[in-house]
């Protein structure tokens, strides 16, 4: 299993515009083959800073089958006017977990 984390800065005063799009363009990774899930978090700290953690089978699947598909050209459609600079992303691989709650 391969965690993307996206840190994503978005232009001032363009949150909720930016969180309606992303809202629409998460609905496209549903059909994406390797794609478990997704969650957007909003930086407390630092304002319009958000970090999308996207969970894959592989890297090939985020890198290959989904950044090369139409899919992902209606997703930057949706979402690279709210950009204020090219996203920063990692792909990272679990080392430890604890159970939700505990």
């Amino acid at each position: 299993m391969i965690l993307e984390v996206a840190e994503i800065d978005i232009h001032a005063g363009k949150a909720s515009g930016f969180e309606e799009a992303m809202g629409q363009a998460l609905t496209l990774l549903n059909s994406s083959k390797g794609f478990h899930g997704a969650k957007l978090f909003r930086s407390h700290e630092v304002n319009d800073r958000y970090r999308l953690l996207v969970t894959w089978d592989s890297i090939e699947n985020h890198m290959v089958d989904w950044q090369k598909s139409d899919a992902f050209k209606t997703w930057r459609g949706l979402l690279q006017s709210y950009f204020a600079g090219t996203p920063s992303v990692e792909h990272m691989v679990l080392v430890h977990s604890l159970p939700e709650g505990e």
